[in-house]
């Protein structure tokens, strides 16, 4: 095979996530084949073919992602501009029905451009902490995350609370169409895809209409057709708090009370009491027509969180008198089908405050705790962050390994891990970004300390660089910030650029949810969901910014009516959720975002009025707001589909509707403007004096 003449292909970035290694490539122009190669380690054993794609010789930027094994830790790359065999031989039928999808998720793009078609986020849903093996079928375990969206294969399912499932078609990328709706409303928001027909929704009974005293469900959704339809589902006892899909076994942290007997010990009566906890519930879904239900585990405690990886499930529960400290549950989970199995339990050093602050990497596990000295005698003094490792080579004996303290006074915020370090945000008046080095898990050690105002409270690693979301409190003010890091000095890290959202106060919700946080870096931007004060008018907005090498840049802003969940790229168009609308958007000028599409997914019903096959919807508007969205208007749908506006017409603004009746064919409406107050003249008791006329 001929080497090109011109520059051969470049690597420009490799990251991890979860257990796929994303290389990056720059492919030059004339480049038809490029082979991404592979060794264990420097100078020992040969480079061995790990990846082969074929591209159409235009050039651009080339994503390949391999699997994250030690036979990859030094890769290189090589181009080939002819082949010995012909192109049409390379062409054709890729996949056959009855065989698992090994595809790399790899795709030719042009410099900046978007991913394959619905891949969303680039970090959406997979738990990038995990670590991931395979069955015993020899097929791959990710650890996947619910969440309220998901797009696949040209469809994007909606978990949304205010309608329940809704199925999109985005085929025609500027006029996604509703197809199928699975009415849920106010049962929940959580679900997962589980292969390519069957969708898992986490739902809540709050008036027990399911009869079961199940008070959740784990609803198992059919989603082959347009319209969506229930083949099973498994009864969940409490509030569901977490959970976990690990190939197919779905693994539940629920929060709940069990009864148990106890004895008086002044009088020897037994009596029973109430016990606050955990209840983690394991379903084998291998079937989703006829799920398996495992059995359960029960811990006593509050402040519950959970950290899965394959082999393990880790369930903290706040240790019954002391909330400042954790019990932290290892549970054994290899077994694909759901079964479980108690191992140890540690006590930390202080409490644990979500799954971020645990990792297990290979027999290490490394906890990130916030301890509370109740001694001290400043109130200042007394919190401090402790990162402790220990040996988990035998789960039922662990043994601690190391730690190290730091920020004494300051609040723990955001902690992420990225390979043999953790990144590690305090606040007290300042938020420092601390590096802790842990390639020594027996000796961690601080290798670094960056001092910027505000806090972070989730940190996106990006190789050299880091992308934080967080608060701004310059100016006594509380702002949405972006932030961007370099830490490619351990030992020197700094801010490059910072960007803020609102004048003065404003919110996001990916400030305490990470996926409403949506991180593009091929395409070198970020999309961030906020409301707030701008200008004098309370906004709800996506802020459109590019991601630069070393800068950020605030561009246009994606307008909602109601709160926006969430926003990611689809081809070359955004498309931005709430619980309200769905909007296609051409970016193409991010400066001025052009809305090509609004499908309506819900909105207000104040008064229903029946006729014939059809229902009226009316919302009579709000006394104090009259914009398009919140103003009086009415709507028409059948009523065996109620969900499906098949027209709908804005009432004038200028009042809210305060009365309506259908006589016939005829729809009657009274508009009131907002009330005013008026002094009214007193009634006399009698006639005063001065005729008639008075």
């Amino acid at each position: 095979m001929a080497a090109p003449e011109n520059a051969p292909p470049e690597i420009i970035s490799v990251q991890l996530e979860v257990s796929e290694v994303v290389v990056t490539v720059r492919v030059p122009k004339g480049i038809t084949k490029v082979t991404l190669e592979g060794r264990s380690r420097l100078g020992i054993g040969n480079w061995t073919p790990r990846a082969v794609e074929r591209v159409d010789g235009s050039g651009g930027l080339l994503v390949i992602r391999i699997a994250y094994t030690k036979a990859n830790e030094i890769l290189r790359v090589r181009g080939d501009d002819k082949e010995e065999l012909p192109a049409a031989f390379y062409k054709g039928a890729t996949d056959f029905n009855g065989q698992r999808d090994n595809s790399s998720g790899s795709g030719i793009v042009e410099s900046d451009g978007p991913p394959a078609p619905g891949r969303g986020n680039e970090f959406d849903s997979v738990a990038e902490t995990a670590d991931t093996n395979k069955d015993d079928g020899g097929q791959q375990r990710d650890v996947v995350e619910s969440d309220i969206w998901s797009i696949h294969n040209d469809t994007l399912y909606f978990f949304n609370s205010l309608r329940g499932l809704q199925v999109i078609d985005l085929k025609d990328k500027g006029n996604p169409v509703v197809r199928g709706v699975l009415p849920l409303p106010a049962a929940g928001e959580q679900m997962y895809t589980l292969g390519d027909n069957h969708v898992i929704l986490l739902a809540r009974d709050g008036c027990n209409w399911w009869g079961n005293n199940a008070e959740s469900q784990a609803i198992i959704v059919n989603i082959a057709g347009d319209t969506p339809v229930i083949t099973s589902s498994v009864p969940v006892k409490g509030y569901i708090r977490e959970s976990r899909l690990v190939g197919t076994a779905l693994y539940i942290a629920s929060q709940t009370y069990v009864t148990k007997e106890a004895v008086n010990s002044k009088t020897g009566e037994t009596y029973t009491r109430w016990e606050h906890g955990t209840q983690v519930s394991a379903f084998d879904l291998a079937n989703p027509v006829k799920p398996v239900a495992r059995e359960t585990l029960f811990y006593s405690g509050y402040n519950n969180d959970i950290y899965a990886t394959d082999r393990y499930l880790f369930v903290s529960t706040s240790v019954p008198k002391d909330y400042y400290k954790t019990d932290l549950r290892c549970v054994d989970i290899s077994a694909p089908n759901g079964t479980m199995k108690e191992a140890a339990t540690i006590r930390t050093a202080g409490r644990v405050a979500d799954k971020f602050k645990m990792r297990l990497s290979g027999d290490t596990l490394t906890v990130i705790s916030e301890v509370l000295s109740r001694n001290s005698s400043n109130n200042r003094n007394r919190w401090l962050t402790t990162l402790e490792t220990f040996s988990l080579a035998n789960p039922n004996r662990p043994k601690s390994l190391g730690e190290v303290s730091l920020a004494k006074g300051e609040r723990l915020f955001a902690t992420r891990f990225d390979e043999d370090r953790v990144y590690i945000v305090t606040f007290e008046r300042i938020d420092p970004l601390w590096i802790v080095d842990l390639s020594d898990p027996r000796n961690p050690e601080i290798k670094g300390e960056l001092e910027v105002p505000g806090w972070s409270t989730y940190i996106q690693p990006l190789g050299d660089r880091l992308v934080s979301i967080g608060v701004d409190d310059t100016d006594n003010s509380r702002r949405v910030a972006v932030s961007l890091f370099d830490v490619s000095d351990v030992t020197q890290p700094k801010l490059f650029d910072k960007v803020t959202m609102g004048d003065r106060w404003s919110w996001s919700e990916a400030q305490y949810d990470e996926k409403a946080f949506t991180v593009l870096p091929h395409a070198g931007l970020i999309l961030v969901p906020y409301q707030g004060r701008e200008s004098g008018d309370y906004v709800k907005n996506v802020q459109i910014i590019d991601l630069n090498e070393k800068t950020l840049k605030k561009r246009g802003v994606i307008e909602h009516a109601l709160q926006p969940r969430r926003a990611t790229e689809y081809q070359d168009y955004i498309m931005s959720i709430s619980g309200q609308e769905l909007l296609s958007v051409d970016a193409t000028d991010r400066d001025n975002p052009v809305v090509k599409s609004e499908v309506e997914l819900a909105w207000t019903v104040d008064q229903v009025i029946p006729t014939g096959d059809y229902l009226l919807q009316l919302a009579k508007g709000s006394n104090w707001y009259f914009g398009e969205h919140g103003g009086p208007s009415i709507r028409v749908a059948l009523q065996e589909d109620p969900d499906t506006a098949l027209d709908r017409v804005v009432l004038p603004q200028i009042a809210y509707l305060s009365g309506a009746s259908l006589n016939g064919e005829k729809l009657y409406l009274l508009q009131t403007q907002a009330f005013q107050s008026a002094n009214p003249k007193p009634v006399p008791e009698k006639p005063e004096d001065g005729g008639d006329d008075e």
